[in-house]
C-alpha cells in the first residue's frame, strides 16, 4: 500500500512520467508552426526546470507567449545553424578521420549552443538577442565538458527507438532528451546564474 501513497517514490515517478508526456505533447504542438519552435523550447524549459507537479499546463502556456516574439531572432539564428551544419556534412569529398572528428565536436557545440539558447531565455526571458546569444556561447563553453556526448548520445538512442519501437515514438522521447539535458547542465546553469550573468543580457 505504501507504494501508491502520494508521498512515495512510486506515486512521485508516475506524476513525473505523465508531466513529461504531457510536455512533450504540448512541445510538438506548439512548435508546429516553424517560427514557434523557439517559443515552445523555452517554455519547456521554464516548466521543467520550476518542477511544479501543479499547474504546469498554465505555466507552459504563460511562459510561451512572454517568449514567443523575444525568441524570433534567436531562432532565425539557430535554423542558419541547421542550414550550415548540413551544408558541411553534404559538402561531399573525401575527408580524413580527424577532419570527420572535428565537424563531429563543432556539430556538439552547435547543438549544445542552440539548447543553451531557449534554457537561458527560459531564465532571462530577455529581448536582447546579442546578450542572450553571448552568455549562451559563455555557457556552452563552459559546460561543453559535460554535453559533448549529449547529441551522440541522444541521435543513438533516436536510432533504437526508431528501430525497435517505431518511428513515432520518436517524438514520444523528445521530452525524455531535453530532460536529460537539462539534468546534465542543472549544477552549472544554478552556478551561472548566481554570478549574475542574467544581469548582463538584462530585460
Amino acid at each position: 500500500m505504501t507504494m501508491i501513497r502520494i508521498d512515495s517514490k512510486f506515486y512521485h515517478g508516475l506524476e513525473s512520467i505523465y508531466r513529461l508526456l504531457v510536455l512533450n505533447a504540448l512541445l510538438v504542438l506548439f512548435s508546429i508552426p516553424v517560427v514557434t519552435i523557439g517559443a515552445s523550447l523555452s517554455a519547456f524549459f521554464a516548466v521543467l526546470r520550476e518542477d511544479q507537479p501543479r499547474g504546469f499546463i498554465r505555466g507552459f502556456v504563460r511562459a510561451f507567449r512572454q517568449n514567443f516574439f523575444k525568441t524570433l531572432l534567436p531562432l532565425g539564428f539557430s535554423l542558419m545553424s541547421i542550414v550550415f551544419t548540413i551544408s558541411l556534412y553534404l559538402s561531399g569529398g573525401s575527408q580524413s578521420g580527424f577532419f570527420w572528428f572535428l565537424r563531429i565536436i563543432f556539430t556538439s557545440f552547435l547543438v549544445c549552443f542552440n539548447l543553451n539558447v531557449y534554457l537561458l531565455q527560459s531564465q532571462f526571458r530577455t529581448k536582447h538577442a546579442y546578450a542572450l546569444l553571448r552568455s549562451s556561447f559563455f555557457f556552452t563553453v563552459l559546460t561543453f565538458m559535460r554535453t559533448v556526448l549529449y547529441p551522440l548520445g541522444i541521435t543513438f538512442l533516436a536510432w533504437l527507438t526508431v528501430k525497435y519501437l517505431g518511428d513515432f515514438l520518436i517524438v514520444i522521447i523528445l521530452a525524455a532528451a531535453l530532460a536529460i539535458y537539462l539534468r546534465l547542465v542543472k549544477k552549472p546553469l544554478t552556478r551561472f546564474l548566481d554570478l549574475g550573468f542574467g544581469k548582463a543580457v538584462g530585460n
